[in-house]
C-alpha cells in the first residue's frame, strides 16, 4: 500500500512536469531555410548566413510572418579583446498581402507595422516567392523560396540597400 502511494506520488508530478501551456496568439514557425545570397547591395553586401522563417499565429490557417535572421561582417565596436565580434541580426516583418501566382505558387509581401521604424532603419519589406505548391512543370529550378529585400530611409527609395536570396524550405517542427 505504502508503495502504492509513493508511485502515485511520483506519476502525479511527472504528469506536472509536461503540462503544456496553450496560447492561441504564439507564433509558430512552420516554414524555415538556409538562404543563397544572389545579389546585395549597401548595407546588404557584409553579410553571411542568411535565414528566412516563414512563421504563423497556432490558431490561424496562413502564415502571417517573415522573420530574416543574418550575420554582419564584425565590427571593432563591441571589442573582446584583440578580437571583434559578428553582429547578429533577426527582423520580424508582418505579412501585408498573399499574392496567388497560379499552379499552386504564393507571394507574400511582408513589412514593418510602421514603414519609418527607426530600429530597422526606417523602411524594411520582404516579398518572397514560394513555389513548394507548384503543380506546374516550369518551376525554377533548383531552388523553391526566391525571396527580395529592399531597406533604406526616406521617401524615394534611390539609395536603399537590396538583398536577393534563394533558398529550399524545409518544415520546423514544434510541440505546438
Amino acid at each position: 500500500m505504502k508503495h502504492l502511494a509513493i508511485m502515485s506520488i511520483i506519476s502525479f508530478l511527472i504528469s506536472l512536469s509536461s503540462y503544456a501551456i496553450y496560447d492561441p496568439d504564439w507564433m509558430k514557425p512552420i516554414l524555415s531555410a538556409k538562404m543563397e545570397i544572389v545579389h546585395a547591395t549597401g548595407t546588404f553586401q557584409n553579410i553571411d548566413q542568411v535565414e528566412l522563417t516563414l512563421s504563423k499565429h497556432t490558431s490561424g490557417k496562413q502564415a502571417d510572418q517573415l522573420t530574416l535572421s543574418y550575420v554582419e561582417a564584425p565590427e571593432c565596436i563591441q571589442e573582446m579583446g584583440d578580437e571583434c565580434l559578428p553582429v547578429i541580426r533577426n527582423v520580424t516583418v508582418s505579412i501585408k498581402e498573399e499574392i496567388d501566382l497560379g499552379c499552386g505558387s504564393k507571394e507574400y509581401h511582408a513589412s514593418l507595422n510602421d514603414v519609418n521604424d527607426p530600429t530597422y532603419g526606417g523602411r524594411f519589406t520582404i516579398i518572397l516567392q514560394d513555389h513548394m505548391g507548384r503543380t506546374c512543370e516550369n518551376a525554377p529550378a533548383p531552388y523553391l523560396w526566391q525571396a527580395s529585400i529592399r531597406k533604406g530611409y526616406g521617401w524615394c527609395g534611390t539609395m536603399d540597400s537590396k538583398l536577393e536570396i534563394v533558398g529550399n524550405p524545409a518544415p520546423v517542427y514544434t510541440i505546438q
